[in-house]
């Protein structure tokens, strides 16, 4: 039935029409389709570091932020409510909050593994809604088989970065794409869109059905797509949806910052409809450092390996930093190459 602005309802998070995979009921992953502003709780530990640089004032700016920490925003969910929520991207001082990857919110079911950086679906905590413009970092892995059915989106810019496997995107524009490492991918859902990703790999036949459901193939089997999805809220509402994806191999090959999406000027491989954001990658070889860029907000995350940030203790895969006034701050490589993932943003929800 007709849902919110005249996009069809989504039936919960499901199976693609033709694709045999596992389902996840509504309650399963209900919110899925919008970042976490529904009732429930989870606590993320963090800790704060100063910001250090071997470039004697080189690492700090003048902050204007809010000195009372009381930043607000408005987050408009699904069903078209509105819900005031912490902003804590105002807080003020030159610091880099660490979030270590077993910190973060779990979503498990028989084909998905996904961890999110933010409160997302009923995983909700006002004080971790988002950073800068950045409202989801999502970090999942889905089993052979398995994926996230037809569902919609709206007025909202989403970048894919795909680790491992095949992912395959459909949506209501036409658009039919394989995502695979490499390849940059942005959807803008502008007044509405509905879309589906579903792991490329059928479950393997003969694959042990009662281990976990129909089709009997578990995040982590061979075949399983890992891969980080990104939120962002565009600068513009209620613009055409679209879509856009670029392979960035080669320029990743070279082992510095790459630019992967970003507004106009940016020089991105795509863009996105947000002047005030980028999104970099970096496959660093062993021992490989870049220097991260400078912005009022920088949000570091290590998809895979491990890395040293500067003025801080060393990241392991899924940690990151959300660094605030710090700039150019050296990250690199250790114990063998690591890939990342860090967008730099001049702008805030709620400023």
């Amino acid at each position: 039935m007709p849902g919110a602005g005249g996009l069809p309802q989504a039936s919960g998070v499901g199976r693609a029409k033709g694709v045999p995979a596992f389902v996840a009921s509504d309650s399963d992953l209900s919110g899925w389709d919008r970042p976490g502003i529904e009732a429930g709780t989870t606590t993320l530990d963090h800790g704060l570091v100063a910001c250090r640089s071997g470039t004697p004032n080189g690492n700090r700016h003048a902050d204007t932020s809010r000195t009372d920490g009381s930043g607000t925003m408005q987050v408009t969910n699904g069903n078209e409510a509105r819900t005031t929520v912490t902003d804590i991207s105002t807080s003020r001082g030159t610091v880099a909050a660490v979030r270590r990857a077993d910190s973060r919110a779990v979503t498990r079911n028989a084909w998905l593994d996904s961890r999110h950086s933010f409160a997302f679906g009923r995983h909700y905590d006002p004080a971790n809604t988002h950073f800068g413009l950045l409202l989801v970092s999502n970090d999942d892995h889905v089993a052979p088989g398995g994926g996230f059915g037809t569902h919609p989106h709206r007025d909202m810019e989403i970048v894919t970065w795909v680790l491992a496997g095949e992912l395959l995107h459909t949506d209501s524009t036409g658009t039919r794409g394989v995502l695979r490492p490499g390849l940059a991918q942005r959807m803008s859902a502008g007044t509405g869109i509905l879309h589906a990703e579903m792991n490329a790999a059928p479950c393997p036949s003969g694959a042990d059905a009662e281990r976990s459901g129909d089709d009997g193939c578990v995040p982590g089997d061979p075949g399983t797509v890992h891969f980080v999805q990104m939120w962002v809220v565009p600068d513009t509402a209620g613009i055409t949806p679209g879509y856009a994806q670029m392979d960035v191999t080669d320029a990743l090959a070279g082992g510095g910052l790459v630019a992967v999406a970003g507004g106009p000027g940016s020089g991105a491989a795509i863009d996105i409809r947000q002047k005030n954001a980028v999104l970099w990658a970096a496959r660093l070889p062993e021992a490989g450092s870049v220097s991260l860029p400078s912005a009022p907000w920088v949000h570091l995350f290590v998809a895979r390996g491990a890395v040293t940030l500067e003025g801080s203790d060393e990241l392991a895969t899924g940690d990151a930093a959300r660094i605030r006034g710090c700039d150019g701050l050296a990250v690199g490589a250790v114990g063998g190459p690591a890939e990342i993932l860090v967008w730099d943003m001049h702008a805030a929800l709620g400023r």
